[in-house]
């Protein structure tokens, strides 16, 4: 009997509490904000989640590390030179570095120390055997932006390959990062330098590939796509990450 009585009293005892807490909440109409500051995050680094990345002076063995795929029967140098990937040639070549998995809701980063002559540099996600391939890149020549550009081959069919550039003036100049947001059934790519990052391309691309599908995540990987007509690249450093985007306010799963 006195368990019983025991067991009521510490029931009473954790129960009293909470309602007592309970009665003394505003209602929701009585409660008052007050704007205590602002913060909008833009690509933070401090707030990303690495995921993968290609750096140039840590790589001992680039063919093991991060394997090389030759599209074209001419293949171009590839090397490290002063803690920078360098990709040259004289004739056109189309080359894929691998740097990590696929997610497509992350955000790829491509660092650039510089770019000459002609050609695109950017992103491919693709399987092992080739069937399904997505190619999003940037294309230049003597160091201006000239075009963005997205390439989606299906059934090992090519069923998309057009422009998806936005916002261009021609000036733009090929320097600092270029940004590649992946947000599920579309992307935005950004080109940044100074200030704040300038949106040069956007596309809708689910009716091409739906690339949220579970057999692309588990399957796809990513590569660093370069397309040389006669041109060098030089890269500081490739990346994938979960980040903070441009801080607009869209669900992005990241389980």
């Amino acid at each position: 009997m006195m368990k019983i009585v025991k067991s009521l009293i510490l029931s009473l005892i954790l129960i009293l509490p909470a309602n007592h807490v309970a009665r003394a909440q505003p209602l929701p109409d009585e409660i008052s904000f007050v704007r205590q500051g602002v913060r909008r995050m833009i690509f933070e680094e401090d707030q990303s989640i690495l995921l993968a990345r290609l750096e140039p002076g840590k790589i001992v063995g680039l063919s093991v590390m991060h394997p090389v795929t030759h599209y074209s029967d001419e293949h171009s140098e590839i090397r490290i030179s002063d803690n920078l990937l360098l990709v040259q040639s004289g004739q056109e070549t189309r080359t894929g570095i691998w740097f990590g998995g696929f997610n497509p809701f992350a955000t790829y980063t491509i660092d650039l120390a510089s770019c000459t002559g002609e050609g695109e540099i950017g992103f491919e996600f693709s399987g092992a055997d080739m069937r399904e391939q997505f190619f999003i890149s940037v294309e230049f020549k003597d160091t201006l932006l000239t075009g963005v550009k997205l390439r989606v081959i299906r059934d090992a069919k090519l069923i998309a390959d057009e422009p998806v550039s936005v916002n261009l003036d021609g000036q733009e100049i090929m320097q600092g990062k270029i940004i590649l947001q992946m947000l599920g059934s579309g992307l935005v790519m950004y080109l940044h330098d100074r200030g704040l990052p300038k949106v040069i391309a956007q596309s809708d691309f689910n009716t091409y590939l739906d690339l949220r599908e579970k057999r692309f995540i588990h399957s796809f990987q990513s590569k660093l796509f370069i397309h040389l007509m006669d041109g060098k690249v030089m890269v500081k450093r490739v990346e994938s990450a979960l980040t903070t985007d441009v801080g607009l306010a869209y669900i992005r799963p990241i389980t």
